[in-house]
């Protein structure tokens, strides 16, 4: 059995931070979409760990899920931000590949 531990990953339009301890947020209850349900992410058979819209805690004014297109849109306001819970399989680096389009 490996060891695993639990991290939160926060992609914001901002470089402040509102989580203290890695667990407790000053923040409100995240936004609720159809198509969106925040869960824990695990690696897959390969090892790698999928941060999707659809399992994306989803915060601030003009930010919402697309679920017609199963994306994030509309990232309008430094107070907008999308985190993922991530189960990290282990110690390590990580290649990190980020998928965006924008107008």
């Amino acid at each position: 059995m490996r060891n695993a531990s639990a991290s939160t990953v926060a992609i914001a339009s901002n470089s402040d931070s509102c989580c203290l301890s890695g667990s407790f947020c000053l923040s409100p209850p995240s936004k609720a979409f159809p198509g969106n349900k925040p869960e824990t992410v695990r690696a897959d058979d390969g090892g790698a760990l999928r941060l999707l819209a659809t399992t994306a805690r989803i915060y601030g004014p003009k930010l919402v899920f697309e679920d017609q297109y199963r994306n994030l849109g509309f990232w309008a306001s430094v107070e907008d931000r999308a985190e993922w819970s991530v189960e990290v399989p282990q110690a390590g680096k990580y290649q990190v590949t980020l998928d965006y389009a924008c107008q």
